[in-house]
């Protein structure tokens, strides 16, 4: 085979699975939380202002901040687990339906929030748990279905 001098032929990278890719990125996700807590807690919980402040105009731009923040450690370490296997769970369909999923749940679980609470102390979580858990059975049922159609269209 003829090439030109000095070109050696490279193969393509191996592209790494799905699971390592989704696995990884909902790992990142969890350590920047504890990150983004362990700065909340050396300022003295400044960050803490910029939460989801119900039924007020001002309050509107802590949608965008909410899903960060947490009231303490405690908060943040009985969120990790149910982050990590449901991040997980739908990273499994694909890193855009992960995407699609985390916004969707972003912004209605903040709208939710926004629009429902009248405590202090927004809870955020709650919606976003049912939400999560929601997408979470929409996009296992899709999947289950995708292959059984594959199943019976072969057939």
């Amino acid at each position: 085979m003829n090439q030109p001098l000095g070109y050696t032929h490279q193969p393509q990278p191996k592209k790494r699975p799905g699971w390592v890719v989704g696995g990884a990125t909902v790992v990142s996700f969890v350590a920047l939380l504890y990150l983004i807590e362990l700065f909340d807690q050396l300022s003295g919980h400044t960050l803490d202002r910029n939460g989801i402040q119900p039924l007020e105009t001002d309050g509107l731009k802590g949608i965008i901040f909410a899903p960060l923040l947490h009231a303490d450690w405690q908060h943040l370490i009985a969120n990790t687990v149910p982050a990590l296997v449901l991040g997980f769970l739908v990273s499994l369909a694909g890193m855009a339906r992960f995407v699609w999923a985390t916004a969707i749940i972003w912004i209605l679980g903040g709208i939710g929030t926004w629009l429902h609470t009248y405590q202090e102390y927004y809870q955020w979580d709650k919606f976003a748990a049912v939400l999560c858990c929601i997408l979470v059975l929409v996009l296992i049922l899709d999947f289950a279905g995708e292959r059984i159609r594959k199943q019976f269209a072969v057939g």
